[in-house]
């Protein structure tokens, strides 16, 4: 697949606000002559999430440029886990293929660094892993800040109820949670969010 632009329009309407319209097109020139609220370069999951969030404001648009695909035509690879465990997207076009600097401690070898080129970014091509870190990793790396005036809170309280609003999370049955011994509870999982998040085996 050749490099493409993909522009992704989001506009949300005054009386849809929370269900945006979209249209997606390959060609660069359904753009020209167009002005957006907010024009936002690249279509992973964070610019998604980024134009996702603006899209709720009413009478806005939003206008998401990524240089990959939109994943159609590799649908199930993307969305299915099994298949994108077994066939994954990694080394193909839709892969930046990127490799680290060589590594003193892999003895002395660059390895691999997949990065998505695609609607989704590297969560299209990561096998549909939603992973978040635990609470001394956040509050470690909301002390990066250093008391800085004006810095917003990024501890653990903060992202977990950020993580809770975008999730919906379905736990896994209760046979196969007995048998791993995995316990979920309400108080810590979103119910509500666009993004599906469940636990399996």
């Amino acid at each position: 697949m050749a490099p493409m632009l993909l522009p992704l329009l989001l506009a949300a309407s005054a009386a849809h606000a929370s269900s945006p319209r979209k249209r997606s097109t390959t060609d660069p020139t359904q753009l020209s002559g167009k002005t957006f609220d907010f024009v936002v370069v690249g279509g992973g999951t964070a610019g998604l999430a980024l134009a996702g969030r603006l899209a709720e404001w009413t009478n806005i648009t939003v206008a998401v440029i990524e240089a990959g695909g939109d994943g159609t035509d590799v649908r199930d690879q993307i969305t299915v886990p099994g298949m994108s465990y077994l066939n994954g997207l990694t080394k193909t076009a839709y892969d930046w293929a990127y490799s680290t600097t060589p590594q003193p401690n892999a003895g002395g070898n660059p390895l691999s660094w997949p990065r998505g080129k695609v609607l989704g970014g590297s969560s299209a091509i990561n096998g549909g892993f939603w992973c978040r870190g635990s609470q001394p990793e956040y509050d470690a790396w909301n002390t990066l800040q250093n008391g800085a005036t004006g810095a917003e809170d990024w501890g653990w309280t903060r992202m977990q109820a950020s993580i809770k609003k975008a999730e919906t999370f379905t736990p896994m049955n209760d046979a196969d949670a007995a048998r791993s011994r995995c316990s979920t509870s309400p108080t810590h999982t979103g119910r509500t969010g666009r993004a599906s998040a469940r636990s399996s085996l």
